[in-house]
């Protein structure tokens, strides 16, 4: 389940389940779905181009080590080329990305900002291997897709 908040113009959240949902919100739900830690880092990995260190930097009082990726991605649609077919080779196929990514001293991922289309996506990522509890916003303010 996806609750977005702020869509209803108070501080409601609006439910969308991605397996029934229809209509551009739900389409754009469930592209959210695709952007997990996991697959991002899986496409990155795959599309590697080049990495640069660019020193330390303090993120929350924390030194960490920072660095700028470079990516490869269709120039049609700026995703990642996906993992699973061979990494494309013309200029045709292909352009480039950057990504900035930042590593505790343990070399976990704390932090990573990339950008498409405009946009920029950030991940803050802390307590590596401590529980999570995630709930569901009171049903007093959910409301369901018209």
């Amino acid at each position: 389940m996806f609750y977005l908040g702020g869509t209803q113009g108070d501080e409601r959240y609006l439910k969308i389940d991605p397996r029934t949902a229809t209509g551009p919100v739900a389409e754009q739900v469930k592209a959210l779905g695709a952007l997990s830690l996991d697959t991002s880092l899986e496409q990155l990995k795959a599309n590697l181009v080049s990495v640069e260190s660019l020193g330390t930097e303090s993120v929350g009082g924390e030194s960490l080590d920072k660095y700028a990726l470079v990516t490869r991605v269709n120039p049609t649609t700026g995703a990642a080329n996906d993992p699973s077919s061979p990494a494309p080779t013309s200029a045709a196929t292909t352009s480039t990305t950057s990504s900035l990514v930042w590593l505790d001293g343990s070399k976990l991922l704390r932090r990573m900002e990339s950008g498409q289309g405009g946009s920029t996506v950030t991940y803050a990522i802390s307590r590596w291997g401590q529980p999570v509890s995630i709930t569901a916003p009171p049903a007093s303010d959910v409301v369901t897709q018209p």
